[in-house]
Formats: C-alpha cells, structure tokens, sequence
C-alpha cells in the first residue's frame, strides 16, 4: 500500500497519482490526512516514481507530503 500524508490538496493529488503514466495506481480511500493507493507491480516503484512527478510539478513544489509503503 502506497500511503501519501498531505495536510491540502487532496483531490488534485489524487487525480495526478493516479494518471500518471507508465505506472498503475490506484486510490483506495483516505484516512484523516493520509490518501491510500495500490500499485500493479512492485510499490517502491510506482511511489518513488509518484514522489518525482510531484516534486516537478509547479502546483506541488510548496505543498509538503510525504509518501511512504506499508
């Protein structure tokens, strides 16, 4: 399970992780401030490739998240 902590932007993240391409994630639901998603394949993967894309994107450069697998 890929599990990402933000405080804001809950929706617009959900929509960017889970379009990302070359990687099929999936939101699973969310649990206070944390959003919950699955991954096809290996989950260290598709979180650093989700950690990437989210940092090189200008809307999220100063929204803090952390993203980790459980």
């Amino acid at each position: 399970m890929i599990v990402i902590n933000a405080a804001m932007l809950h929706d617009k993240l959900i929509e960017t992780v889970t379009s990302l391409e070359g990687t099929k994630i999936n939101f699973v639901g969310k649990k206070g401030m944390m959003l919950e998603f699955t991954a096809e394949g290996d989950e260290q993967t598709a979180a650093a490739a989700a950690k990437k894309a989210l940092k090189a994107m200008p809307e999220f450069r100063t929204v803090y998240f952390q993203i980790d697998v459980r």
